[in-house]
């Protein structure tokens, strides 16, 4: 499941496809709506698509990744590597819902149509949970 969560912590947008998809070919058309900011993890690191971003005038929130052949990050990259993960917690929190809370740590069904289905209603129940709870309810 490849999942557009805004920063509350409610999914705006998913991808349901096999397992040997990479993630990041599906983050452009989860993110091509979005006018703010996207943050995400190194994975999804390519020029192109933070080129894409600052076009579009959105913040590029995505971590930095260690280039071949460089010891390390630099400190600039560190710090925001540091600051961008804070904001990216509330999507492994979605994760952690879904794993812990709603028991799927895989798909129960034959066929992509049937676990994208049960995938789809378990992120609604997600949007459900998180909603009360920032309405103060819980």
């Amino acid at each position: 499941a490849h999942i557009a969560a805004d920063v509350s912590g409610i999914v705006t947008d998913y991808r349901f496809t096999t397992a040997r998809e990479h993630d990041s070919k599906r983050i452009d058309e989860l993110v091509e709506h979005e006018r703010v900011a996207v943050y995400a993890d190194s994975a999804y690191t390519s020029e192109q698509r933070r080129q894409r971003l600052r076009d579009r005038g959105v913040i590029d929130g995505i971590c930095s990744k260690r280039n071949r052949g460089r010891a390390a990050l630099y400190d600039w990259q560190q710090r925001w590597n540091k600051i961008v993960s804070r904001v990216r917690a509330g999507v492994e929190h979605l994760f952690a819902m879904l794993k812990h809370q709603l028991g799927i740590r895989r798909v129960r069904y034959r066929g992509l149509e049937r676990n994208g289905f049960d995938i789809c209603m378990a992120l609604i129940a997600c949007n459900l949970r998180r909603s009360v709870h920032l309405a103060g309810g819980g």
